[in-house]
């Protein structure tokens, strides 16, 4: 049980410039909000150490990491996004797949059980984790659909919420 946030892109249908335009965009939201992020240092004292630090402390050049809300300290799982496509397209295994990634989703509800039905599709899992409805839920989830709104046709953005009885 949980609340999910999934992101998932055609990477091969991005431009790589216009992708790296809009991961810019996102830094800018992501130093507008608490978000947080760990470190993990063995070197200091000899055994793991784990800090807890704003998102944007490290470099995010390359690609920015969210675990929760550094001000109320409320943690989810992982969410991570690179600034580089390549990451993505090394994932995509699928070649002359759709160009549009709604067809992922017909695949999921519809021929969910009908393998040979399926429609072909390149897409790649960007994120996909609980957020546990903590603060930073819509924020991040703001983020992604910020994503999906730029590339309408190769990034789509769904989320599981189950409540507890």
């Amino acid at each position: 049980m949980g609340v999910y946030i999934f992101m998932d892109i055609l990477p091969s249908k991005i431009n790589k410039e216009e992708w790296e335009n809009v991961y810019e965009e996102s830094i800018d939201l992501i130093k507008a909000y608490p978000f947080m992020d760990y470190t993990f240092d063995r070197e200091t004292y000899g055994v793991m150490w784990r800090y807890a630090h704003r998102t944007g402390y490290t470099d995010l050049q390359q690609k920015w990491h969210i675990v929760g809300d550094y001000d109320t300290m409320l943690t989810g799982e992982s969410f991570s996004l690179s600034r580089d496509i390549e990451v993505y397209r090394k994932k995509d295994n699928v070649k002359n797949g759709s160009d549009d990634i709604i067809a992922e989703e017909i695949n999921r509800n519809v021929f969910y059980d009908q393998e040979e039905l399926q429609i072909p599709v390149g897409s790649v899992n960007v994120f996909d984790g609980k957020t546990q409805r903590e603060p930073f839920h819509n924020y991040l989830l703001a983020i992604a659909c910020l994503f999906e709104s730029r590339f309408p046709k190769h990034v789509i953005v769904r989320g599981i919420y189950q409540s507890v009885k």
